[in-house]
């Protein structure tokens, strides 16, 4: 289980980010998964050999001497109603290409100096 969620892992790093989602989920019960996780990681397998044909594309910059790098941020105030803690993000494009993204829930604890 833990050698499949690796290489699906890198898939979603490296060619796949379609794949983050289902992977981060299902990586949640490395050290203890029941057959219906497994049985999901061979969904995702199924997925991959039916969408062999798609992929990252980026836009042609032919003629641009200067590209743009355009970034976005975002955070919410105790957003998850499950522990009320805040989440915040950021994307980077390139070009209008997607190059980086990450989401995450904050720890929830306030400190002052």
């Amino acid at each position: 289980y833990r050698s499949a969620i690796g290489s699906l892992m890198y898939l979603s790093v490296a060619t796949r980010p379609d794949l983050s989602f289902a992977v981060n989920k299902l990586a949640q019960f490395s050290s203890d998964p029941s057959v219906f996780h497994w049985e999901q990681v061979k969904k995702v397998f199924r997925y991959l050999k039916g969408t062999t044909d798609l992929g990252i594309l980026f836009k042609s910059t032919k003629g641009q001497l200067h590209t743009a790098l355009i970034g976005y941020s975002d955070a919410d105030f105790a957003g998850s109603l499950d522990d009320r803690k805040s989440t915040s993000g950021f994307v980077f494009m390139r070009n209008g290409n997607l190059i980086s993204w990450k989401s995450k829930k904050q720890s929830g604890a306030c400190q002052k100096d």
